[in-house]
C-alpha cells in the first residue's frame, strides 16, 4: 500500500487577492503533480478549503487512494473531520471534501506554514493568474 502526500496552501496579497496551490508526491518523494489557481478575494479559511478540494479532485481520479493531505489551519482540519462547526459559506465544499475522503484511505493533518514553503511560493505566484495551472 503506497501513500502519496498532498500539501496545500493559500496565500493572500496586499490587495486581498488569493492564490491557492498544492503539490502531490508519492511515497518516495517523487513529484506527481503541482497545481495553482487564483481564487479571487476570499477568506484565508475558504482558500484552504477550496485548495484541499482541488487537490483531492486531482488525486482520487488519478488512482491515488492512500492520501496524506496536509494543510495549515487547524480550524479547516477540524471542520473536515467534523470536530468543529462548519461555517455556512463553506458547507458545500466541506461536504464535497468529506465525500471524497470517505471514498479513499485519507488522513487529513496539520502542516506548519514554515514547512510548506514550496506551496507558499506557488500560491503567491499564481495570484496574478486566473486559470488553474497544473505542472507534472
Amino acid at each position: 500500500m503506497a501513500w502519496c502526500k498532498l500539501n496545500t496552501y493559500g496565500s493572500k496579497n496586499m490587495e486581498g487577492h488569493v492564490g491557492v496551490g498544492g503539490i502531490c508526491r508519492d511515497h518516495s518523494g517523487t513529484l506527481l503533480t503541482t497545481f495553482s489557481q487564483s481564487v479571487g478575494s476570499i477568506s484565508s479559511n475558504m482558500a484552504e478549503v477550496k485548495d484541499a478540494l482541488i487537490g483531492l479532485n486531482w488525486c482520487i481520479p488519478n488512482g491515488l487512494d492512500n492520501i496524506i493531505s496536509k494543510c495549515d489551519p487547524f480550524l479547516v482540519i477540524d471542520m473536515i473531520r467534523g470536530k468543529s462547526k462548519v461555517l455556512w459559506q463553506m458547507m458545500d465544499i466541506i461536504k464535497q471534501i468529506q465525500n471524497l475522503v470517505s471514498q479513499v484511505n485519507c488522513v487529513i493533518c496539520h502542516c506548519f506554514r514554515e514547512a510548506n514553503q514550496v506551496m507558499n511560493a506557488l500560491s503567491k505566484w499564481i495570484i496574478e493568474n486566473d486559470e488553474l495551472n497544473t505542472f507534472s
